[in-house]
C-alpha cells in the first residue's frame, strides 16, 4: 500500500491555498495558474489522444474544479467528474459553480478518497493531476511517486500529470522543480506504456501513463 503524506504537510498544503482564496479570491493565481488560457494549455496536454467522453475522470487536487469546465466544453455532461482537494474554501467555490450531476467532491487527499472507493467499490478510468505537486513539501519526490502509484493503481485506463520543470533560469522558494528523468524513471517502474510532452511553451512538462499501448494510441 502506497503510504499516505503526513498530516501536517498536508495542513501546510490547504492553509496556503486557503490565504491565497482569502487574499485573491475567485481567481487563477488563487491556485497558481497565471491565467485562463495558459490553464487551459495545460489541459490540452493532459488529455492530448485521449477521449474522456463517457468515462469518469478523477481530478486530483481539483481547486476551483476548472477542469469540470473544460471537460463539459469538450464533451458536454457526456463524463463523469470526481474533484477531491484538502482546501475546504476551494471545494466549496467547485460546488457552488458544479451543480451537475455528473459531477462529484470528496475533502480530502487521495489515500482518503482510495479508501472510501475501495469500500464503495468505485471504479474510475483516467485520473489526472495539474499542478498539486509543485507546493513544497519537506519530501516532493516522495510523495510524487506514490501519488503516481495511487492513481495509476485506480485508474481502469491510465493517468496524466503535470510537472514543473526543473529545465528553468529561476525557481521560487515555495515551489519545486522535478526532473524529467526521474519522474521517467518512476513511470517506467508502473508501465512501459508513457509519453512525455515538454514540446508546449510553459516551464513545466506533462507525463500520461496507460495500462495498455491500446489505450495510449487512442484506439
Amino acid at each position: 500500500m502506497v503510504k499516505a503524506v503526513s498530516v501536517q504537510d498536508l495542513a501546510k498544503v490547504a492553509a496556503f491555498y486557503d490565504q491565497r482564496f482569502a487574499e485573491q479570491g475567485e481567481q487563477p493565481s488563487s491556485v497558481g495558474w497565471r491565467d485562463q488560457q495558459s490553464q487551459y494549455l495545460r489541459f490540452d496536454y493532459l488529455f492530448q489522444g485521449y477521449d474522456g467522453q463517457h468515462k469518469t475522470i478523477l481530478d486530483v487536487g481539483c481547486g476551483f474544479a476548472d477542469l469540470y469546465h473544460y471537460l463539459f466544453k469538450k464533451y458536454g455532461n457526456r463524463f463523469h467528474y470526481i474533484g477531491i482537494d484538502t482546501s475546504a474554501a476551494l471545494l466549496s467555490v467547485a460546488k457552488k459553480h458544479c451543480h451537475a450531476q455528473n459531477s462529484e467532491f470528496f475533502h480530502g487527499d487521495l489515500h482518503a478518497w482510495y479508501q472510501q472507493a475501495s469500500k464503495n467499490k468505485q471504479s474510475i478510468d483516467f485520473a489526472v493531476e495539474s499542478g498539486m505537486l509543485s507546493f513544497k513539501l519537506d519530501n516532493n519526490n516522495d510523495y510524487a511517486q506514490q501519488i503516481m502509484a495511487l492513481m495509476y493503481e485506480l485508474a481502469n485506463d491510465g493517468i496524466a500529470m503535470n510537472f514543473l520543470s526543473d529545465q528553468v533560469d529561476y525557481q521560487l522558494d515555495k515551489n519545486h522543480h522535478f526532473s524529467a528523468q526521474q519522474v521517467l524513471h518512476w513511470a517506467s517502474g508502473l508501465s512501459r506504456h508513457w509519453v512525455i510532452y515538454q514540446d508546449y511553451p510553459l516551464w513545466e512538462f506533462t507525463l500520461q501513463l496507460y495500462k495498455s499501448a491500446k489505450q495510449l494510441r487512442g484506439l
